[in-house]
């Protein structure tokens, strides 16, 4: 019976006493990337390909990589702001229209 609204629920949606995985890292990980057994951060293939286009050109607009990627420039955001705060890349400047820099090479 769900507490809330006196419904009673199959029996296969009541999850009791379920073991809830423990997060070993407090690194910053997103729903695409993961921290391996050596607490390295994992990027995902994507990740991996901003930063081979940012390495070629340091201009290149959010806009820009998720037409090249076939994804949302959203997604495009949430890698950048991971990326950023992973210190994987920065911007020269706080311009926006700085280029960006790849600090760690994959």
């Amino acid at each position: 019976m769900c507490s809330l609204c006196a419904i009673s629920l199959p029996k296969t949606i009541i999850r009791e006493n379920v073991p809830i995985p423990n997060r070993v890292s407090n690194e910053k990980v997103d729903g695409n990337s993961d921290v391996d057994t050596d607490g390295e951060i994992q990027l995902s293939d994507r990740q991996q390909d901003i930063i081979s286009l940012l390495n070629i050109d340091g201009y290149t607009t959010a806009t820009k990589m998720a037409k090249l990627l076939g994804t949302s420039k959203r997604t495009i955001d949430r890698d950048i702001s991971f990326l950023r705060a992973n210190g994987y890349i920065r911007k020269e400047t706080k311009d926006n229209r700085s280029p960006w820099i790849v600090i760690k090479q994959i």
